[in-house]
């Protein structure tokens, strides 16, 4: 759900960065602030989330603020990052490309679902797009292998290497388009 903010003639858009510990989400919003005009940058030991408010290109006569969002793990098990999940307007679901980490990326998009279906929402209704990252290891899972397990309804999807910014911005940006093709569509 977006938040229009009237006064400022702002509107404010919530993509959340998901997947299992360590697979890359807190080094894409690193990335995208190094590259990009951020508004905040907050890395927080003790928050549940990291945040990053970015500007986009002005809608209509709005200007547009993404607030990305990394959620950390270690609030997992304590339920406090449901919040978090409540007016998400996109997801992209960071996939660690380790074979070993096959099934943490399994446990996090599972809990993923029942999070958002425990409020109400239906993570096939709202835009979402998965960045395999860490595609510079030796001996990655291979894609198509990654793609019959979490996007068998062929999302968009990216590769990725966000230490070194490969694929980051383009996740974002086609995130981000989804993301605006839905808030016109419930507009109209």
């Amino acid at each position: 759900m977006s938040f229009i903010h009237y006064p400022m003639n702002q509107i404010y858009l919530k993509i959340l960065y998901h997947g299992p510990t360590e697979s890359g989400k807190t080094t894409n919003l690193q990335w995208i602030a190094k590259k990009k005009q951020a508004d905040s940058l907050v890395f927080e030991k003790d928050f549940p989330f990291d945040l990053l408010t970015l500007p986009m290109e002005d809608f209509h006569t709005y200007q547009v603020r993404l607030q990305l969002q990394a959620l950390s793990q270690k609030f997992v098990e304590k339920d406090s990052h449901l919040f978090i999940l409540n007016g998400v307007n996109g997801i992209i679901f960071t996939i660690d490309s380790h074979h070993e980490k096959l099934n943490a990326n399994l446990k996090s998009y599972e809990s993923l679902e029942k999070d958002l279906e425990e409020q109400g929402y239906n993570l096939h209704q709202i835009p979402h797009v998965f960045q395999y990252n860490k595609r510079d290891l030796e001996n990655p899972v291979p894609i198509q292998e990654l793609q019959a397990i979490f996007n068998p309804t062929r999302r968009p999807y990216f590769e990725c290497i966000a230490h070194q910014g490969i694929g980051v911005l383009e996740t974002l940006q086609s995130t981000y388009e989804l993301v605006i093709q839905s808030f016109i569509g419930k507009k109209e």
